[in-house]
């Protein structure tokens, strides 16, 4: 099972009209919930606020968290912030190997 937030909780589009984002919240947790493995995408300047929080949420869980950035712009510190960095199990740099990290968990 995949879910993916920002299509599996779009169902959900029409409840934040009115201002029910609550469920929009709900369906997140329920899908990190779900999980065996997250994967989180890590591009950007700083790692999108609702990845970061569903990354942490699924390492407090105990659920393997992986990272894919295939942007590679770095921070000062590093390549993603040391919360997000300390939390994933790998991180993958492309489509490839992402693949090959995840053939890990079968």
């Amino acid at each position: 099972m995949f879910f993916l937030p920002q299509e599996d909780a779009e169902d959900a589009a029409q409840e934040r009209e009115r201002q029910n984002q609550e469920c929009i919240f709900v369906k997140c947790v329920e899908g990190v919930d779900a999980s065996d493995i997250v994967v989180a995408v890590l591009d950007g300047v700083d790692v999108d606020s609702g990845t970061a929080w569903e990354a942490g949420y699924a390492y407090a869980k105990g659920k393997p968290v992986i990272g894919l950035r295939t942007d590679f712009r770095e921070l000062s510190d590093g390549i993603v912030n040391l919360m997000i960095e300390m939390s994933i199990v790998s991180l993958a740099r492309d489509e490839e190997e992402l693949l090959k990290v995840l053939e890990k968990f079968r």
